[in-house]
């Protein structure tokens, strides 16, 4: 019974969406279940708010010098913010497609960022079900603390 009250009470509020502002839209409701509005109040602005801010032309994080596993691209891969630090596992590659390696930068601020260490901490042939190419997409930091990407 409770289910059915909290899904005529959905439909009720999907079916508001869809009509004209001021059109009522009846809602079911039985002695035990609390009523709500018809028509929800919406906050609309002409000007959305910036979600990004661009500083510059260049890219914050830069690619290796000539001849190195991230000399010629890389993207963001995986960010996380942990432990009041920014960390980005970048996937760099030379080529698409073509083998790729996945470096560990850090940053305070995630616009200032430092490469820890020069190798990559990932080689595509360091991934056994990885054929051409890997690319580290997400990763998180579990409760006991393991870094999973």
């Amino acid at each position: 019974m409770r289910k059915n009250i909290l899904l005529l009470i959905c439909l009720s509020l999907l079916l508001a969406g869809c009509t004209s502002a001021g059109t009522p839209v009846p809602i079911a409701v039985s002695s035990t279940a609390t009523a709500v509005p018809a028509t929800p109040t919406l906050a609309i602005t002409s000007t959305p708010a910036a979600f990004f801010r661009v500083y510059g032309e260049e890219p914050v994080v830069s690619k290796g010098p000539g001849g190195s596993w991230d000399d010629r691209y890389t993207d963001p891969g995986a960010v996380l913010y942990y432990d009041g630090t920014f960390h980005m596992f970048r996937n760099g590659f030379r080529g698409f497609p073509a083998e790729s390696q996945v470096g560990y930068v850090t940053s305070p601020d995630g616009y200032t960022w430092t490469k820890q260490g020069d190798d990559p901490v990932f080689r595509t042939q360091d991934v056994p079900y990885a054929k051409v190419a890997m690319y580290a997409s997400s990763a998180l930091v579990e409760d006991d603390g393991t870094w999973v990407l």
